[in-house]
């Protein structure tokens, strides 16, 4: 068996689509460890220890920041119900069409499967957070002449 006989080794199905799985864990993941992207230590800082600051924060201000955390922890739960949606209705005919259609036989390798189901799970996350967030904060914006 000489090195132009050799053959790649077979890569499953089911590891095509565990890997685009994981793939989208991980994107959660970091979308969710990530939440004070952007912010300077002193500026998070001064956040964190506002308890011991002289100034009182007033009752609605507290009720804007729940909301604003309860919007984005619906966001990330109704994104992951659509991503697991589209992960699994886009690799049910991906891996059938690869199985049966010639084409997509000779032209799909298991990465290009993978990265199929993977991109459909990872739009329908974010497109679906974001609305949900949007959707979410616009409930939330109400002109109140008293606060």
């Amino acid at each position: 068996m000489g090195p132009a006989t050799r053959k790649r080794p077979n890569i499953t199905r089911i590891s095509a689509l565990s890997l685009s799985l994981a793939c989208l864990l991980l994107v959660i993941h970091k979308f969710q460890s990530e939440n004070r992207m952007g912010i300077p230590s002193i500026m998070r800082d001064a956040w964190t220890n506002r308890m011991n600051s002289p100034l009182i924060a007033s009752p609605a201000e507290d009720q804007k920041i729940l909301n604003a955390r309860n919007c984005t922890q619906e966001g990330v739960r109704a994104g992951v119900k659509a991503a697991s949606i589209a992960c699994v209705t886009s690799a049910v005919p991906t891996l059938v069409a690869c199985r049966t259609i010639p084409w997509a036989k000779a032209n799909l390798n298991y990465t290009a499967q993978a990265l199929i189901i993977s991109a459909a799970s990872i739009a329908a996350y974010f497109i679906t957070a974001d609305k949900t967030i949007l959707e979410c904060a616009r409930r939330n914006t109400k002109y109140d002449k008293s606060a």
